[in-house]
């Protein structure tokens, strides 16, 4: 069996106080998923995204996984997958329609949108779930090249160096609360032939009750080159909340904090504020009306934002 969806956006929008920004007309993400059920044990999915690069469309394959699922408490994937760092990384993906907001968090940028975390991985995920209790348990381990002498791209081909990067988390649900920690070790040979070494922990807690939808993540990067450490800090909350069956309120704000003797990572120091509206049109297209404010490496702007999102 095989299914096959399309996502994709337009957004119009004018940033307030930012004069080297003028209002726009986008095209924002172009998402292909395909996924195929090969045996009742395997399956296999392909995610191609068609996006801006410098005035043109830009072709990536985000994730393309060979999955084998024998029990619910065992699964293993190969590929490129999404990092199983914190909620939203794991949640959704690149087709912008899943996101409650117009954008993702900073914190869950992709690493090549200026996002700090290394959010995609070439390799091995172990991962499953199983009853506990009055609780259920869910963990995940990967393992696969680190980053690269840059952000971004990650290492599809090949790795630059021997050490793999190693991720594990290890989440709680009950009730409506998913709670969890995850964290991820790695050795980065930059393009100076020095070793930096990255330690990171993520931490995550996604929220339902009744029409009320939270979701908070907090994160710490440390990276040290030759004796000179950095750390990193960020994180956001986010709420929505259903106004109606088809209608839903939604308000952020997050903060990410660039350590001053960090060298690698492209995320400058930013502030969020943000709030907005989402009109489900029909049940995969939304309207989104959306208006905030920002600091980002020092300069202040007030944003507005409209965007009609779809998958299909």
């Amino acid at each position: 069996m095989l299914e096959l969806h399309f996502g994709a956006d337009v957004e119009g929008g004018k940033r307030f106080g930012d004069t080297a920004t003028p209002s726009e007309f986008n095209l924002g993400v172009i998402d292909t998923m395909i996924h195929g059920r090969l045996s009742r044990a395997f399956s296999a999915l392909a995610e191609i995204v068609y996006e801006d690069a410098g005035g043109g469309f830009g072709f990536d394959v985000e994730r393309i996984i060979l999955n084998y699922e024998p029990r619910a408490w065992f699964r293993l994937s190969v590929g490129r997958f999404h990092s199983p760092l914190g909620y939203w990384n794991t949640a959704y993906h690149h087709a912008r329609w899943m996101y409650v907001s117009t954008r993702a968090p900073l914190l869950a940028h992709f690493e090549d949108d200026q996002g700090p975390l290394p959010t995609h991985t070439i390799g091995v995920l172990v991962h499953g779930s199983f009853p506990a209790g009055a609780v259920r348990l869910e963990y995940d381990v990967a393992v696969g090249n680190g980053r690269g002498p840059r952000p971004d791209p990650p290492q599809q081909f090949a790795d630059n160096n021997n050490q793999k990067s190693v991720c594990a988390a290890l989440h709680v649900e009950f009730g409506g609360v998913r709670a969890g920690l995850s964290g991820l070790i790695d050795t980065a040979t930059l393009a100076s032939g020095e070793n930096m070494r990255e330690k990171l922990a993520v931490a995550d807690v996604h929220l339902i009750a009744g029409d009320l939808e939270a979701i908070a993540e907090g994160t710490l990067i440390h990276h040290e080159t030759s004796g000179v450490g950095a750390t990193n800090l960020g994180g956001y909350v986010q709420l929505a909340y259903w106004l109606h069956e088809d209608l839903r309120l939604y308000g952020r704000g997050e903060r990410f904090v660039r350590a001053a003797t960090e060298t690698y990572l492209d995320t400058p120091t930013a502030s969020n504020v943000l709030g907005g509206v989402r009109y489900e049109l029909v049940p995969t297209a939304a309207l989104k009306l959306e208006g905030g404010w920002d600091r980002t490496a020092g300069v202040d702007a007030v944003t507005v934002r409209g965007q009609l999102s779809w998958l299909f």
